[in-house]
Protein backbone atom coordinates (compact mmCIF):
# COMPACT_ATOMS: atom_id res chain seq x y z
CA UNK A 1 0.00 0.00 0.00
CA UNK A 2 1.39 3.19 -0.91
CA UNK A 3 1.85 6.32 1.16
CA UNK A 4 -0.20 9.25 0.94
CA UNK A 5 1.28 12.30 -0.83
CA UNK A 6 1.99 15.65 0.59
CA UNK A 7 -0.87 17.07 -1.75
CA UNK A 8 -3.44 14.88 -0.16
CA UNK A 9 -2.51 14.76 3.63
CA UNK A 10 -2.35 18.84 3.69
CA UNK A 11 -5.90 18.10 1.45
CA UNK A 12 -7.05 16.42 4.73
CA UNK A 13 -5.68 18.67 7.26
CA UNK A 14 -7.14 21.75 5.65
CA UNK A 15 -10.76 19.94 5.18
CA UNK A 16 -10.46 18.65 9.78
CA UNK A 17 -9.37 22.61 9.98
CA UNK A 18 -12.67 23.82 8.16
CA UNK A 19 -14.71 21.38 9.96
CA UNK A 20 -13.84 22.59 13.01
CA UNK A 21 -14.42 25.96 12.18
CA UNK A 22 -17.74 24.70 11.13
CA UNK A 23 -18.47 23.55 14.22
CA UNK A 24 -17.12 25.94 16.36
CA UNK A 25 -19.20 28.84 14.56
CA UNK A 26 -22.18 26.62 14.45
CA UNK A 27 -22.16 26.42 18.69
CA UNK A 28 -22.36 30.29 18.74
CA UNK A 29 -25.28 32.93 16.94
CA UNK A 30 -24.75 36.18 15.05
CA UNK A 31 -23.89 38.23 17.77
CA UNK A 32 -20.21 35.78 19.29
CA UNK A 33 -22.77 34.84 22.39
CA UNK A 34 -21.56 31.25 23.31
CA UNK A 35 -23.94 28.43 22.95
CA UNK A 36 -23.07 24.86 24.78
CA UNK A 37 -24.61 21.52 23.42
CA UNK A 38 -24.85 18.16 24.66
CA UNK A 39 -25.84 15.55 22.96
CA UNK A 40 -26.67 11.89 24.45
CA UNK A 41 -25.16 8.81 22.75
CA UNK A 42 -27.93 7.06 22.28
CA UNK A 43 -30.42 7.13 19.12
CA UNK A 44 -33.36 6.58 17.84
CA UNK A 45 -34.22 5.71 14.14
CA UNK A 46 -36.61 8.43 12.07
CA UNK A 47 -39.59 6.27 12.25
CA UNK A 48 -39.65 5.50 16.02
CA UNK A 49 -42.98 6.33 17.84
CA UNK A 50 -40.13 8.70 20.23
CA UNK A 51 -39.69 11.18 17.17
CA UNK A 52 -42.97 12.32 17.40
CA UNK A 53 -42.75 12.56 21.37
CA UNK A 54 -39.32 14.79 21.08
CA UNK A 55 -41.19 16.99 18.10
CA UNK A 56 -44.82 17.31 20.54
CA UNK A 57 -43.03 17.67 23.58
CA UNK A 58 -40.46 20.68 22.15
CA UNK A 59 -43.45 22.74 20.84
CA UNK A 60 -45.72 22.31 23.69
CA UNK A 61 -42.59 23.61 25.69
CA UNK A 62 -42.12 26.65 23.12
CA UNK A 63 -45.89 27.50 23.15
CA UNK A 64 -45.85 27.29 27.35
CA UNK A 65 -42.83 28.73 28.73
CA UNK A 66 -42.67 32.06 27.53
CA UNK A 67 -46.17 32.36 29.29
CA UNK A 68 -45.73 30.70 32.83
CA UNK A 69 -44.36 32.69 35.69
CA UNK A 70 -40.69 32.94 35.82
CA UNK A 71 -40.56 30.50 32.65
CA UNK A 72 -39.46 27.21 33.85
CA UNK A 73 -41.21 24.53 32.97
CA UNK A 74 -41.29 21.06 32.50
CA UNK A 75 -43.64 19.02 29.80
CA UNK A 76 -43.92 15.23 29.05
CA UNK A 77 -45.30 13.67 25.62
CA UNK A 78 -46.04 10.09 25.35
CA UNK A 79 -47.08 8.62 21.39
CA UNK A 80 -47.08 4.81 21.06
CA UNK A 81 -45.78 4.03 24.47
CA UNK A 82 -42.45 5.84 23.59
CA UNK A 83 -42.42 8.94 26.12
CA UNK A 84 -40.29 12.45 25.65
CA UNK A 85 -39.52 14.61 28.83
CA UNK A 86 -38.30 17.85 28.61
CA UNK A 87 -37.56 21.04 30.59
CA UNK A 88 -37.21 24.62 28.87
CA UNK A 89 -36.56 27.54 31.16
CA UNK A 90 -35.55 31.51 30.54
CA UNK A 91 -34.21 33.69 32.46
CA UNK A 92 -37.07 35.55 34.24
CA UNK A 93 -35.05 38.73 33.28
CA UNK A 94 -36.25 38.87 29.57
CA UNK A 95 -40.21 39.69 28.61
CA UNK A 96 -41.56 36.85 26.72
CA UNK A 97 -40.79 37.58 23.07
CA UNK A 98 -37.36 37.57 24.01
CA UNK A 99 -38.06 34.16 26.03
CA UNK A 100 -39.74 32.82 22.78
CA UNK A 101 -36.98 33.94 20.22
CA UNK A 102 -34.44 32.45 22.78
CA UNK A 103 -36.15 29.28 23.14
CA UNK A 104 -36.69 28.80 19.39
CA UNK A 105 -33.13 29.25 18.72
CA UNK A 106 -32.12 26.55 21.44
CA UNK A 107 -34.94 23.83 19.85
CA UNK A 108 -33.09 24.33 16.63
CA UNK A 109 -29.74 24.23 17.85
CA UNK A 110 -30.92 20.85 19.70
CA UNK A 111 -32.67 19.00 16.59
CA UNK A 112 -29.69 20.03 14.19
CA UNK A 113 -26.83 19.34 16.16
CA UNK A 114 -28.06 16.54 18.06
CA UNK A 115 -30.17 15.12 15.48
CA UNK A 116 -32.53 11.50 16.20
CA UNK A 117 -30.42 11.64 19.60
CA UNK A 118 -33.05 10.30 22.69
CA UNK A 119 -31.48 13.27 24.55
CA UNK A 120 -29.92 16.85 24.01
CA UNK A 121 -29.41 20.07 26.19
CA UNK A 122 -28.38 23.37 24.95
CA UNK A 123 -27.83 26.20 26.90
CA UNK A 124 -27.82 30.03 26.25
CA UNK A 125 -25.18 31.93 28.28
CA UNK A 126 -27.62 32.78 31.40
CA UNK A 127 -30.98 33.72 28.73
CA UNK A 128 -32.52 30.21 27.67
CA UNK A 129 -32.00 26.55 27.98
CA UNK A 130 -33.84 23.54 26.66
CA UNK A 131 -33.07 19.81 27.52
CA UNK A 132 -35.32 16.72 26.64
CA UNK A 133 -34.55 12.84 27.25
CA UNK A 134 -36.37 9.69 26.75
CA UNK A 135 -36.39 9.43 30.48
CA UNK A 136 -38.16 11.77 33.55
CA UNK A 137 -35.33 14.01 34.82
CA UNK A 138 -35.52 17.03 36.96
CA UNK A 139 -32.54 19.95 36.40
Amino acid sequence: MAAASPTKKASVIITLVTIMLLLLASCSQGDGVPVTVWCNANSYYIDDPYSVSVVYMLQMLLNYTPWVSGHDIYKSFTHNGATAYGHATCSPAVDTSVCEACLSFVFHQATTICDRKVGARVVYVDNCTVRYENYAFTD
